[in-house]
């Protein structure tokens, strides 16, 4: 699978904390790919756990200079049009991870939400 990895800025958990809560939802031997938007902590958090189980790791940035204030949604889509899955790590002011929740339905793809 290719998996999305999204999420909260303030996570409230450590990365093995988030780690073991990922691990419960997805078995890393089924990950082809981690996708993120690379932003603090989850996006953090995805980076890392790509790099510690050796799986590739692609990356979408906000393109500020071509969407301007619509840059991060843009970028949300992507991050779903690229992935088969996406587990999200929302909290009450995750209102760019909800966006991305509601695309990856939109566009029919397997969601996991695990609220922190």
């Amino acid at each position: 699978m290719k998996l999305a990895i999204v999420g909260t800025r303030n996570p409230g958990v450590t990365y093995q904390e988030w780690e073991k809560l990922l691990l419960d939802k997805i078995n890393p031997d089924e990950i082809q790919m981690v996708i993120s938007g690379g932003a603090k902590r989850i996006g953090t958090f995805a980076k890392l756990f790509a790099a510690r189980h050796h799986k590739p790791y692609m990356e979408f940035a906000p393109q500020y200079d071509v969407y301007g204030r619509y840059a991060t949604l843009k970028r949300n889509t992507q991050i779903v049009k690229e992935a088969s899955t996406v587990i999200a790590f929302p909290s009450a002011e995750s209102k760019g991870t909800y966006h991305t929740i509601k695309e990856a339905q939109r566009l029919g793809r397997c969601v996991i939400v695990v609220n922190l």
